[in-house]
């Protein structure tokens, strides 16, 4: 029981030791004091291998930090990991991942809309948008970015707009797409016979017929079976009668198709050239055939010419629109034309059934058949439909007002043309408005126009369609800098979708003004210096703190040999340079309110310059705020710097700093973790 308890003991003293010295280590940036020396743990210490009077061992080495063999009292704990920095990341929220002290990732900080991919894209209006790691361009109305490209879009839509007696013929809804300046194929109702899944055709109900406008009810056609009844001629669409049960001499022509009473019909006898449609099968003697007789020329020995003696009967021909053949009854019709030498005869056209059929030529003793001929008796704006009723009107109405480059979505007889119907109810044609308008999507009832080419618009304050354009807005201006002459490209759709001209929206130093390209020079007391940015002309005396500034020096210089620089400089023949605290660098900033002087920012010489100091987020806080959406690429300096800028405010091996690309006040090792002195750029102060 004894040995039990004293193992039990032994196993709890275990748990205890490893309890106490296997926790984790705080991952954040602040460091540590070793316990024996009560000295701080920076970057640079190196993990030892062997521990005395009590050192911490270091478990974790830094990615590049050297490990030592063996280790003294003042051994440092480093107890996070810099991945190799060489400039202390205490303080900031995210480790660097490998920057150097003086320069930042160039490749990270690009961004993929730098370079305007879209200036390229036909349907864009050259937007650029970061999103995430890609980038994502700005489309014209009814175009999508899709795939790295604006596509067209498309929708999926109801056919309209279908008449009165109709069916749509089979489709009822499509899919239309985009063309650039109307949805196709048109979600209207056209006629068609033929049937179609994919555009909206309609087709009359049994019983109608499309007259150009709307369905309305099919004559009686005439033909051999409606010989005996009023019918229609498919062909010239003459209206006429029965033929009549008996004959007439001459003196009744007239007043027999007067007499007759059809409601909403008024007839007439027919003239010749009217009576000469009812032939068929006969080219001599019907419309335009040989037979010289004519309401125009009607000498009373014309017919003896053999032309106007018919044709000769075949059997099974139909010689006139009734179908009268060989071997039907013999029989003649009157016309109203009259014989010039002899005014008492009139012209007839004989059927005979074995000598001549389509027979022309004057008569005066006999009597004869008739056909009258019917026009509507219906009050103005209405028109007889197919049971000679009469319904409101439709008639061809021309559009005005074509704007230039369009086309027309209503022909109608080879003009721009579109149907109106009488509205009774108002007293007005329909449509009213007669004058073309922009239409996205073709509507044949009304005066449509779409502008000819896809790479075109409209341009209603001029009333034509103009080509599409856009403005590229000129980019990558610097700090101090100013556009000299345009602020962005003007570039011209073409018809195979690309923008002219082929210009890069990038920003150029050139003094030189230009019109057609991005060209930017500096302001006044700037000049262009190292390729990439405007800063101040020097000496510059800063009238707010009385200091006056050199130029930046024209290369990196060791920290070391920077106060001997600067005391030996000469400029505009000036000299008593020297190396700037931090107070005094700190005056340069602009546009960062932490790190410009009285910013929330604790580091100044000489009442903050030790641990502690430099860490709150305050001296990097426009560091970090680039990565929010709102960061804002300004300028950070009054003299247009964007490197990091040395002082001459130490301690330890640390001197302070400031990253004038961001605003931040950094602490900067004298010695890189390769031993090497770090270098960084000098302005001189006085």
């Amino acid at each position: 029981m004894k040995r039990f308890s004293i193992c039990l003991a032994l196993f709890a003293a275990l748990l205890f030791v490893i309890s106490c010295g296997g926790g984790s280590k705080k991952e954040n940036s602040a460091e540590t004091q070793d316990s024996d020396s009560g000295e701080t743990v920076t970057d640079s210490d190196t993990a030892d291998t062997e521990t005395s009077d009590g050192d911490t061992t270091d478990t974790t080495p830094d990615n590049g930090d050297t490990v030592d063999t063996g280790t003294s009292d003042d051994d440092k704990t480093d107890s996070a990991t810099d991945n190799g920095d060489t400039t202390d990341d205490s303080g900031d929220s995210q480790p660097d991942n490998g920057d150097t002290i003086d320069d930042y990732d160039e490749e990270d900080a690009k961004s993929p809309c730098d370079q305007n991919p879209c200036a390229d894209v036909s349907a864009s209006d050259g937007e650029c948008t970061e999103k995430d790691e890609t980038y994502e361009c700005g489309c014209f109305e009814n175009y999508s970015w899709k795939e790295g490209d604006c596509v067209a879009d498309s929708q999926h839509t109801e056919c309209k707009n279908l008449p009165e007696n109709a069916v749509w013929n089979t489709a009822t809804e499509i899919t239309q797409k985009w063309t650039g300046s109307v949805w196709e194929p048109s979600t209207n109702g056209v006629y068609n016979e033929e049937v179609s899944t994919t555009e909206c055709r309609f087709k009359c109900n049994d019983g109608y017929e499309w007259n150009g406008a709307k369905c309305v009810v099919i004559f009686q056609k005439c033909n051999a079976e409606n010989a005996d009844k009023t019918c229609k001629d498919d062909v010239t669409g003459y209206i006429w009668s029965a033929q009549s049960a008996e004959k007439y001499g001459q003196e009744d022509i007239k007043t027999y198709c007067e007499g007759l009473t059809t409601d909403n019909l008024s007839w007439r006898t027919p003239n010749i050239d009217e009576l000469r449609t009812i032939i068929r099968n006969c080219d001599k003697t019907k419309t335009n055939g040989a037979c010289p007789v004519t309401v125009a020329h009607f000498d009373y020995n014309t017919y003896w010419n053999d032309d106007c003696k018919g044709c000769t009967p075949e059997e099974g021909i139909k010689y006139n629109i009734f179908g009268t053949k060989k071997g039907d009854s013999y029989f003649r019709l009157w016309s109203s034309t009259q014989s010039e030498e002899n005014s008492i005869s009139y012209y007839t056209v004989m059927f005979s059934s074995d000598t001549y059929m389509a027979y022309i030529g004057p008569d005066y003793t006999s009597s004869w058949n008739i056909r009258c001929l019917g026009s509507g008796k219906c009050q103005e704006n209405y028109e007889l439909d197919g049971n000679f009723e009469c319904v409101p009107a439709t008639r061809l109405a021309h559009c005005e007002n074509l704007p230039e480059n369009a086309v027309s979505n209503s022909i109608i007889n080879g003009d721009y043309n579109i149907v109106q119907v009488w509205n009774p109810a108002i007293g007005k044609w329909l449509p009213e408005n007669t004058t073309f308008k922009l239409c996205f999507d073709d509507d044949p009832s009304e005066c449509c126009f779409h502008c000819e080419e896809d790479n075109y618009r409209y341009n209603q304050a001029e009333n034509k369609c103009e080509q599409i354009t856009r403005k590229l807005a000129c980019r990558g201006l610097p700090d101090y800098a100013e556009w000299n002459g345009i602020d962005g490209i003007t570039q011209t759709l073409s018809s195979d979708g690309k923008w002219l001209p082929n210009k890069n929206n990038t920003g150029v130093y050139d003094t030189n003004p230009s019109e057609t390209e991005c060209h930017f020079k500096c302001q006044t007391d700037f000049e262009w210096n190292n390729g990439k940015r405007c800063l101040r002309k020097t000496p510059y005396l800063d009238s707010t703190t009385g200091l006056t500034w050199s130029a930046l020096s024209s290369s990196k210089i060791g920290i070391n040999e920077a106060v001997n620089y600067c005391s030996t400089y000469s400029e505009s023949g000036l000299s008593g340079w020297r190396l700037p605290t931090i107070n005094e660098l700190r005056t340069l900033i602009k546009n960062c309110k932490s790190t410009m002087p009285n910013g929330s920012c604790p580091v100044s010489e000489p009442n903050c310059l030790g641990e502690g100091c430099f860490e709150t987020l305050s001296c990097n806080r426009c560091h970090w705020a680039q990565y929010n959406d709102d960061f804002d690429e300004i300028g950070r300096s009054i003299m247009g710097d964007d490197d990091k800028l040395l002082s001459s405010s130490s301690y330890d091996d640390y001197f302070a700093g400031v990253d004038f690309r961001l605003g931040n006040i950094e602490k900067i090792r004298k010695i890189d973790i390769n031993g090497k002195e770090n270098s960084l750029y000098v302005r001189c102060v006085k």
